[in-house]
């Protein structure tokens, strides 16, 4: 009877240190899986930020090569190329700002009959 007893009780026993190593294992298994969902998240954000790197080294690159803007300090050419580069894009502002001043001349000169009319 006490040999049953004895031999209930290490399987009792037996079968509780296996249900406590299947939980660990189950919970690093857990664990694991966590781990590699963060790891894949950061490699996302990673290329996230390479893509985004690299759209701004294009934009900076189209900044220094487009033409039609002012290239204001391309790397490759000394400051006499840079300022006759810059020429025709002053010389274009020069030309809107004139007709901008000559519009804001107008515009104030009808705003103050409108202003002369109402009192």
């Amino acid at each position: 009877m006490l040999n049953a007893v004895v031999r209930v009780l290490i399987g009792a026993i037996t079968l509780f240190i296996a249900c406590v190593l299947l939980c660990n294992e189950r919970e690093r298994e857990r664990e694991r899986e966590r781990g590699e969902r963060e790891r894949e998240r950061e490699r996302e954000r990673e290329r996230e930020r390479e893509i985004e790197r690299e759209r701004e080294r294009e934009r900076e690159r189209e900044r220094e090569t487009s033409p039609g803007r002012a290239n204001f300090a391309p790397r490759e050419q000394n400051e006499m190329t840079c300022i006759m580069s810059m020429l025709p894009s002053i010389q274009f502002h020069e030309k809107n700002m004139k007709n901008f001043i000559s519009y804001r001349r107008i515009q104030k000169s009808v705003t103050d009959r409108l202003t002369d009319r109402r009192t």
